[in-house]
Formats: structure tokens, sequence, C-alpha cells
């Protein structure tokens, strides 16, 4: 099960996208990043200056702070919710074949040449 543990969490922290004043940016979704987001609702801070890339900073109201927490936080809970079906039907496996049959990461896509 150290497995499908494994892939929950790189799916959990591979981030998701978030539309914020109009405009689709990538966030985090790693434990530092959620507890960075709760801390700043908790505080009671009306605005967030947060740092998106190297170039782009964006003042986050507690709205879209409250946006993006909730978009992360419904991702992990997707992500905890793959790794529990996952397991329980690894456990309801009753063949070596089946064992042998699931497929836990994906294979990544391969990349495609540029111009095809």
């Amino acid at each position: 099960m150290r497995e499908v543990a494994a892939e929950r969490w790189r799916k959990e922290t591979l981030g998701v996208k978030v539309t914020i004043q109009g405009t689709e940016y990538s966030f985090a979704s790693d434990r530092d990043t959620r507890n960075i987001l709760q801390n700043a609702l908790n505080s009671g801070l009306n605005e967030l200056n947060w740092k998106i890339n190297s170039t782009t900073w964006l003042t986050l109201t507690t709205s879209d702070i409250q946006t993006i927490l909730q978009t992360i936080l419904t991702h992990v809970q997707s992500c905890f919710d793959w790794e529990k079906t996952t397991i329980e039907t690894i456990q309801s496996f009753t063949t070596h074949q089946q064992l042998v049959d699931i497929v836990i990461r994906e294979p990544e896509p391969t990349p495609q040449p540029l111009g095809v």
C-alpha cells in the first residue's frame, strides 16, 4: 500500500489552477502553502501579497484566499478519495493476476515532436 500512498502524495502536491481576478494562475498544493493560506484567513488579514512567479505579484483579498484554499482542499480530498478507493479495490482482489494487472501510476504521456 506504500506505492498507493506515494502516488496519492505525488498527485496531491502537483498543484492546482485557480482563476483569480479574471486570470488563471497555478498554485502549489503542498502542506506549507495550505498552512500559509489558512493562517492568513485565521489572522483576519484583509489582503495578502502573493508571489505567483519570479515577476508577478498579486494582492489577494480574503475572498481570493478562500477561493484558492477551497480549490486546493477539494483537490487534496479527491486525492485521498482516490487512495481510499484504490486500497479498497486492492483489498478486494482474490487472484494474484489482479494484483499484477493494477496500474497505480499512469505512464507519463510521450512528448510529441514539435511541428507534428
